[in-house]
């Protein structure tokens, strides 16, 4: 029978009565609910469920405003220090990656940007001579198109040295984001959650961003300024572009100690161990 320690055990109860408010109505017996999704999850026997909900009524068990609450590191970025799937990425200098993030939703019903072409600064009719300044370096670079973004203007065209991949794409090649993204060299972002997410792994990054003002005006950022938070060249156009092309190529790095400050302000944790804590935290059983 658990026993009530705190805030694993008010976290427990409030898991066990939210699972059985949404399973009670569907005709399931109080036995299958905890037979299917309580005990799989908790480990704990019927008795032990009905006690939780009836303390689920006893405000001691409610979470107090600092508890609901919970600082961590993401737990998907674990990866990143535990060992991570490895892909066969072909024989290149350097591998870039590109995540820009949508702009246009039909299914989501955003649009975010004037900006309407797959890859921002970049027509379909650029994309050669783009090939050909990354084959000069022999870069490959890897654009990896948002789930969420309009495909309309998406053609799968192939080079050497350019790979445009949709997320169905991605998929079928057998790949996962969280364990590329310790394989590449660099990666290039903009407003995604990813550009924090890949600070953990200190390499150089670079911000396409030719429609910030645009993008704050239609969809705001969760940071004033968001500049604060890139630690990257901000790049506005396709000569930008290929001077941080050029830069990467001599190891020009010009942002590192900058990354490494909001890091640190960014995440409070940087050692695999985010899924360990947010377990024992929840008192969920190994």
């Amino acid at each position: 029978m658990c026993k009530a320690v705190g805030i694993s055990y008010k976290l427990r109860i409030l898991f066990v009565t939210k699972i059985f408010d949404k399973y009670e109505k569907s005709g399931l017996s109080n036995r299958e609910i905890h037979r299917k999704y309580i005990y799989p999850a908790l480990g704990i026997c019927e008795k032990t469920m009905y006690n939780m909900i009836n303390n689920s009524c006893d405000k001691k068990y409610e979470l107090t405003e600092e508890e609901k609450i919970y600082i961590n590191s993401e737990p998907v970025t674990d990866v990143f220090f535990n060992g991570y799937k490895k892909y066969d990425l072909g024989n290149y200098n350097k591998i870039i990656l590109w995540t820009p993030t949508f702009r246009q939703s039909d299914y989501l019903g955003y649009d975010d940007s004037e900006t309407e072409e797959l890859l921002p600064l970049f027509e379909e009719k650029d994309y050669s001579r783009l090939n050909e300044i990354l084959k000069e370096y022999n870069f490959l670079l890897m654009v990896k198109i948002h789930p969420s973004q309009d495909l309309s203007r998406y053609s799968k065209l192939k080079y050497s040295n350019l790979q445009i991949l949709s997320n169905d794409d991605f998929n079928q090649m057998g790949m996962e984001i969280y364990n590329l993204l310790p394989q590449v060299d660099a990666i290039i972002g903009d407003y995604s959650s990813l550009c924090m997410q890949s600070l953990l792994l200190d390499k150089p990054m670079a911000y396409v961003v030719p429609d910030m003002e645009e993008y704050s005006k239609r969809r705001g950022f969760a940071f004033d300024p968001p500049t604060d938070y890139m630690p990257g060249d901000l790049i506005k156009d396709k000569d930008q572009f290929y001077q941080w092309l050029d830069d990467f190529n001599k190891g020009i790095d010009k942002y590192e100690s900058i990354r490494n400050k909001v890091k640190n302000k960014v995440h409070l944790y940087s050692d695999g161990k985010s899924c360990e804590r947010l377990v024992e935290y929840c008192g969920i059983n190994k």
